[in-house]
């Protein structure tokens, strides 16, 4: 299963974004320092059905060491490349087989590991890590994929939603391993108001492919066979909106004002 990357310390990186407001992307993601000053180019693809097909087709149209999916909203700050680089040659140091990166996720305990500004939050959410955590779902905000891994998204999983779940179980699948470490990002994001539409239906997608494995974690609700877990979670949302609206910062707040009093910028 073990397969070498060939960059030698030297890792080339691209970055692919699916894409819905030009605003938002010149904002955050393609103001970041690892997209302006060149270090790794940024695909974007606009008007795409899901993020699988997207994300598939970004895979397809580099042939970099790792490739970096990103939410449209997120930051990555000056200092991301370093670690980045630091932690992939941690990983294929002490890990060869592993295949997925993440900045925030569930550990094997279920418990949030890595960390992130979240504007739709309104907080820092996580602490630094010494080392890479393994997880067992991550946060769709950015991944890392290794392409020697040959992992790539569920073409078939709708919408925009679960993909960061689906992807950890298929590199499981594949004797591959998934971690987060500390990877610190701005997501100058909204607030989750809804699980209804898009939503329901990638949950749906996940109960009847991942069954035998049922239940599965996530960072909102676990999937599970039954949708109840959903039902009351969709309802509680419903119950803390006018809450979850006031408490979130502005997304148009300067990224790189919020990683420097973070301390992600130095």
């Amino acid at each position: 299963m073990t397969s070498i990357d060939q960059s030698n310390g030297h890792p080339s990186f691209a970055i692919v974004a699916a894409v819905n407001d030009e605003i938002v992307l010149k904002r955050n993601l393609a103001h970041s320092p690892m997209v302006v000053s060149g270090t790794a180019p940024l695909l974007t693809y606009r008007n795409q059905p899901s993020a699988a097909i997207a994300y598939n087709q970004g895979l397809s149209d580099t042939q970099s060491d790792y490739v970096i999916f990103a939410h449209q909203d997120v930051y990555l700050p000056k200092t991301w490349t370093q670690k980045l680089t630091k932690t992939i040659n941690h990983l294929n140091k002490h890990d060869p087989d592993w295949a997925v990166l993440g900045a925030f996720g569930l550990n094997q305990s279920g418990r949030p590991v890595g960390r992130l500004w979240s504007s739709g939050s309104g907080r820092e959410m996580g602490e630094p890590l010494s080392e890479p955590v393994p997880v067992v779902t991550m946060d769709e905000l950015v991944i890392v994929l290794r392409r020697a891994s040959t992992i790539s998204f569920d073409k078939n999983l709708p919408n925009f939603h679960l993909y960061g779940t689906d992807i950890v179980l298929s590199a499981q699948a594949n004797g591959r391993t998934s971690y987060a470490a500390d990877l610190p990002v701005v997501h100058n994001s909204t607030p989750v108001l809804s699980l209804w539409g898009g939503y329901e239906k990638s949950y749906r997608y996940m109960q009847k492919k991942w069954g035998d494995k049922l239940p599965l974690e996530t960072l909102i609700v676990p999937v599970e066979q039954n949708i109840s877990r959903l039902r009351i979670a969709q309802f509680k949302l419903f119950l803390s909106r006018k809450k979850r609206l006031d408490r979130r910062v502005p997304n148009s707040t300067d990224p790189v004002s919020l990683a420097r009093k973070l301390g992600y910028e130095v």
